[in-house]
């Protein structure tokens, strides 16, 4: 089985099928305003009605409410959603659609406890990244795989072309996940994302 591949922070009709056409299984809209990465809801529509059905789709979100993330799952056909902020199981459960939770690690942080506090949701999918998204080393490989080993995980922060095969080959995740390993002053480099995907899938999970 190979892994898949995310990539995040869609902004463009170009940026999502360049990374479709580079073999992402997942592309993700972000919905949390504060995001340099943030797309509005009008042109996340007009893309996603023109890549339906080539590729899953993301909707992700920090603290919305469930109105507004039930909304815009009606109103924007996602596939899944993914939660960044502190939404509980109750409010996971009340999606109307399949949920990937994410979790922000620090670079020390406990197995144990992790597993635990994981455990406390029933979702589709969990994901795993840096305490602050965007900055700072890959979480460590060795602690991410003991999380892999209990959960189907997006392993994201701090991917790129580069190293995704051997954290692919050691953390052994159901997919990882990536926005700036793939750009080029601060654009999606067409080049790079083919190469991440194909550095990727190259190693058997």
């Amino acid at each position: 089985m190979n892994v898949k591949v995310k990539i995040c922070g869609m902004q463009t009709y170009e940026d999502a099928k360049h990374a479709i056409d580079a073999g992402a299984d997942f592309v993700g809209f972000i919905f949390y305003k504060n995001s340099t990465r943030a797309v509005d809801v009008s042109t996340a529509k007009d893309i996603i009605k023109k890549i339906k059905g080539q590729v899953s789709i993301v909707g992700v979100f920090k603290n919305s409410s469930l109105d507004e993330v039930n909304s815009l799952c009606e109103e924007l056909n996602f596939d899944l959603v993914q939660l960044h902020g502190q939404e509980s199981q109750e409010f996971c459960n009340n999606v109307n659609l399949p949920v990937v939770k994410t979790f922000g690690l620090l670079a020390n942080f406990s197995i144990n406890n992790t597993v635990r506090q994981m455990k406390q949701y029933d979702v589709k999918y969990y994901l795993i990244d840096r305490e602050n998204p965007g900055e700072g080393e890959l979480l460590p490989l060795d602690r991410s795989t003991e999380i892999a080993k209990n959960f189907p995980i997006f392993f994201a922060g701090g991917l790129t072309p580069e190293n995704v095969g051997e954290a692919v080959s050691i953390v052994r995740p159901f997919a990882v996940d990536v926005i700036t390993g793939v750009k080029t002053d601060g654009k999606f480099d067409f080049e790079k994302m083919k190469q991440f995907v194909i550095n990727a899938k190259g190693v058997k999970v």
